[in-house]
């Protein structure tokens, strides 16, 4: 299974979940420090809309990994190549 077909797996598991909760399940909370369901998906909706653009460009095979990532790599190769053993 590739990205795309787990994505949309997830989104329907999340659908068949929730979609039969009324709203005021949804909104449901157990005490004001605990987010409801609604407030969670919202939240998982809102951080993955910043996830489309990177999305878009490797399904149109166009992503450039961000010169950052490139050092953050070597960092990594790095401190592993000195650890001691």
């Amino acid at each position: 299974m590739n990205w795309v077909q787990e994505i949309d797996k997830i989104t329907l598991d999340a659908e068949l979940l929730f979609s039969e909760l009324s709203g005021e399940q949804l909104n449901w909370k157990p005490n004001s420090q605990t987010w409801s369901i609604a407030q969670n998906l919202e939240h998982l909706i809102v951080v993955n809309e910043t996830y489309y653009p990177v999305l878009s460009a490797l399904k149109k095979g166009a992503y450039k990994s961000p010169f950052w990532q490139i050092l953050v790599l070597l960092f990594h190769f790095w401190e592993n190549s000195f650890k001691c053993r």
